[in-house]
C-alpha cells in the first residue's frame, strides 16, 4: 500500500497491541501501521477504552505512551455528528445481542459516513485490516489533531 494515502481508523485492540510488546497482535499491528500512509483516525470513546485497558495491563507508563501519539498528532480525533450520534444509538440497539459498546458504535458510525476508509480494527478473531473499496481523500471540519496540526503523509509512530 506504500505511495496510496488512505485515511485509516483505529480501534482501541490496535492501539492497545502496538503499546504492548506482550500482546499477540504487536508486531502484526506495528507492521500494519507502519506499512500504511495515512493519518490514523479514531474517537474518544476508543481513546477512552485504550486508556482504560493500557492503564489496567500496563499502568501509567502506557497511558503516557498513548497520550503521547494524541499530543504529537499521530491519532487524529474524530467529534461525532448529530447524525452519527443517532446511527451509534441505532447500532447498539441493533446489535444488542452482539459486543457493541459505545467505542465499537462510534467506530462503526464514523466508518459509515459517505467516504471511505480504511479500518484497523483488534476483534475477538484476532486483527483486521480492512482497505476501503477505493481509496479517497477524507477532509473533515469535525478533526481534532491534539497538539499539533493535521499530517500527512508517511506514518513514524516511534516508539515511546
Amino acid at each position: 500500500m506504500p505511495g496510496t494515502q488512505v485515511d485509516t481508523l483505529i480501534d482501541a485492540g490496535p492501539l492497545v497491541a502496538v503499546l504492548n510488546r506482550a500482546d499477540a497482535h504487536h508486531a502484526a499491528c506495528v507492521a500494519i501501521i507502519r506499512a500504511l500512509d495515512s493519518p490514523f483516525y479514531t474517537t474518544l470513546p476508543v481513546i477512552t477504552e485504550a486508556m482504560y485497558l493500557v492503564g489496567a495491563r500496563m499502568g501509567w507508563a502506557a497511558q503516557e505512551a498513548l497520550w503521547r501519539l494524541l499530543l504529537r498528532g499521530d491519532l487524529l480525533l474524530q467529534h461525532p455528528s448529530r447524525e452519527e450520534l443517532n446511527r451509534m444509538a441505532e447500532l447498539m440497539g441493533k446489535f444488542s445481542d452482539r459486543p457493541m459498546d459505545f467505542a465499537d458504535a462510534s467506530l462503526v458510525a464514523l466508518a459509515g459516513a459517505p467516504r471511505a476508509l480504511a479500518c484497523i480494527h483488534g476483534g475477538p478473531r484476532g486483527l483486521l485490516h480492512l482497505p476501503p473499496p477505493r481509496p479517497r481523500a477524507f477532509h473533515h471540519p469535525r478533526t481534532v489533531a491534539a497538539g499539533s496540526s493535521s499530517r500527512r503523509g508517511r506514518r513514524t509512530w516511534r516508539r515511546t
